[in-house]
């Protein structure tokens, strides 16, 4: 497991001058750079905070954010993968598309439930709507982390309109799979070093507001 949070790092005695961003986290009672957040559930403050993820019991952060990414990759394609599979098997048994079919697989559990079919087949037409609603799922979790890694943000920096640390595409990227992000966006072990230690962060635009919204995270 990556250790993402301020645990492990030295930080300084002293909010650094003309280093917009740290904050005192009265939690923590320490000082802690800018974009991180303190996480309630894992009791500490991490770097570049996206998310607390429930699936993994984890915070996702500056260092393991590629790792998630991947996560979701892999998840997608088994997801699609299954749901292919399960087409053709559930079709094969149901054989043709009417009203009644429909239904048995648009609401599978309560047509189990209320006893309208119980078979075999009706179970397999359950878990075939489950991989249908798994891949759909999965698909609008990857979209968004793909769309916050390109534009350079976080999910709270989004939705708070902060881009101060946002520069162009290709570099974006490199923030979260590293120098060798061609390499690190399929493969899991591969070592890519990241631009940046998730401590000091360059700020591309300066204003009071993205200021206080900063320190607000």
């Amino acid at each position: 497991m990556v250790e993402t949070s301020i645990r492990n790092v030295m930080m300084p005695a002293q909010i650094p001058e003309n280093n917009a961003g740290w904050f005192v986290c009265a939690s923590c009672e320490s000082i802690v750079p800018p974009r991180s957040r303190h996480c309630y559930i894992c009791r500490t403050c991490i770097l570049k905070k996206e998310h607390h993820c429930v699936f993994t019991g984890y915070c996702v952060g500056h260092k393991n954010h590629r790792y998630f990414i991947l996560f979701l990759t892999y998840m997608w394609i088994s997801t699609l993968y299954a749901s292919y599979l399960n087409h053709h098997f559930v079709w094969s048994l149901i054989g043709e598309v009417t009203w009644k079919h429909l239904i048995r697989i648009i609401m599978p559990a309560a047509v189990i439930v209320l006893g309208f079919d119980a078979s075999l087949t009706q179970v397999y037409i359950f878990f075939y709507s489950v991989t249908i609603v798994g891949l759909m799922f999965v698909s609008v979790l990857l979209y968004q982390q793909i769309q916050l890694v390109i534009t350079g943000v976080t999910t709270r920096e989004k939705s708070m309109k902060v881009r101060i640390y946002s520069r162009n595409k290709m570099e974006n990227v490199k923030e979260v799979l590293g120098e060798k992000w061609y390499l690190a966006m399929f493969i899991p072990f591969i070592e890519s070093k990241l631009p940046r230690d998730g401590v000091f962060w360059d700020r591309w635009i300066i204003s009071d507001k993205a200021l206080d919204d900063n320190k607000s995270f």
